[in-house]
């Protein structure tokens, strides 16, 4: 039982002589108290590609290290890190495609620092091709990681904010389940009309209705998250937080998030490659700076072909190709930038918002729900003016939680569109694949 209604049920004790009844009230502002989760988005995890028909102890003992306590955002994507088949499909796929790479059965690499740094940077000194592929795949199966742990940490949100939800829709069905107990003693004691007595049962009815679909939602969203962790069976049990984190006391600056997202973004470093792929392959001797793409409005200068042939259509066809691929290029950073731009002005928008309702909205109507309280005591209001005042406090509380997880779910959002992709990108060699042909132009 809360507190609130052990307040409520003292002030009912004092009016008991009275033939009027004190209905409880949910008074909860969803502010959040100290001890919060952790912010999600703060680790470097590290992934390991089990070798075949064998365990992995160390793995086995980190996530039972894990599951035994409450799991953060974090913890989650680095339980899919070390158990998801989908992570070690992925890294299979890198294996096979290149067995001397990082993703050799035992051993363990932190994917961030891995897959940014493995392999010399666009617009250094020329690579061989097979090494400029091999980066490639390592920035396909990057991205294929990245977007598991950014459904991880978006299931992880919504598993919270569910189990919120339902602490907060309890205390309303608790509250509910007292005021229609004392209607019902009302009514046999001949002081309540029997229009009162039905509107109060159809109200405690919805109230059990809606607790019903929270702990459906609490059920649903658990399970999605074990499934993306790639967890079942005895090795399922995780512990979750009871809300979720704090909303930041601040917005988050704009400062170089563009310019961050173009340079490291796994799809538009993959771009990059077919691009310095196709180059090599139509013999082109000067890539054009373009293919950095830092800073979008660089002018271009032309793209030389070996040994060029004035006239030759063959030369002139592979140049504007090539100039071709540079512009998609081009097209995928600009709208890399936007996509960034507006995840930062979604993020910061819903802060303000979800900061909003927990700070003002949600406690000006506890504050209308005690004085309705006190108004039902002196007689001036009705026992359904009561209630309405606690119902539309409820609803307050309901969607200031659902405005914090909306927030941290675009949090992960701007995390994903900065370091990982959109998931729309075409390629940037107009939707070929990497080029096959390994001849000697990037050497």
């Amino acid at each position: 039982m809360s507190i609130g209604s052990r307040t409520w049920f003292a002030s009912a004790r004092r009016w008991s002589g009275f033939a009027t009844v004190l209905v409880p009230v949910l008074l909860f502002t969803g502010r959040v108290e100290a001890g919060a989760p952790a912010v999600p988005g703060q680790s470097v995890y590290t992934v390991a590609l089990l070798d075949v028909g064998s365990g992995d102890t160390k793995g086995d003992a980190r996530v039972a290290e894990l599951l035994s306590q409450t799991l953060s955002a974090d913890a989650a994507g680095e339980v899919a890190y070390l158990r998801s088949p989908a992570v070690q499909a992925a890294l299979i796929d890198l294996h096979i495609a290149d067995p001397t790479s990082a993703a050799v059965p035992g051993a363990r690499l932190e994917v961030e620092r891995q897959f940014l740094e493995n392999g010399a940077p666009l617009g250094s000194a020329k690579r061989p091709v097979a090494a400029a592929k091999a980066q490639h795949k390592r920035l396909q199966v990057a991205l294929e990681i990245a977007t598991i742990a950014d459904r991880v940490q978006r299931d992880w949100v919504e598993a919270v904010a569910a189990r919120e939800r339902l602490a907060a829709i309890e205390t309303i069905f608790e509250s509910t389940r007292i005021a229609a107990q004392m209607s019902e003693r009302m009514a046999k004691a001949g002081s309540s009309a029997p229009l009162d007595q039905m509107r109060m049962q159809v109200l405690m009815a919805e109230t059990a209705a809606v607790l019903g679909r929270a702990k459906l939602a609490v059920q649903m969203n658990r399970e999605r998250l074990l499934g993306a962790m790639g967890l079942w069976g005895s090795g399922s049990h995780v512990i979750l937080a009871d809300r979720l984190p704090d909303l930041p006391a601040t917005a988050m600056p704009a400062a170089d998030i563009e310019r961050s997202a173009v340079q490291r973004r796994f799809d538009l470093s993959a771009a990059r490659i077919e691009v310095e792929l196709l180059a090599a392959k139509l013999g082109i001797t000067e890539p054009t700076s373009l293919i950095i793409l830092a800073e979008p409005n660089t002018p271009a200068k032309p793209a030389a072909v070996t040994e060029p042939v004035p006239g030759n259509a063959e030369n002139d066809k592979a140049r504007w190709t090539y100039f071709q691929a540079v512009q998609k290029l081009r097209a995928e950073a600009v709208a890399a930038r936007s996509e960034v731009r507006e995840a930062w002005i979604n993020l910061n928008g819903l802060r303000d918002i979800a900061s909003h309702y927990a700070n003002t909205v949600a406690p000006l109507r506890q504050r209308i729900s005690q004085q309705e309280l006190l108004r039902y005591n002196g007689m001036l209001v009705g026992v359904f003016e009561l209630i309405t005042a606690a119902r539309q406090s409820s609803e307050a509380t309901l969607a200031a939680i659902d405005a914090k997880r909306d927030y941290w779910i675009a949090k992960e959002q701007l995390d994903f569109v900065m370091r990982a992709g959109s998931g729309t990108a075409a390629s940037a060699s107009g939707g070929e694949a990497v080029p096959a042909d390994e001849s000697g132009g990037g050497h």
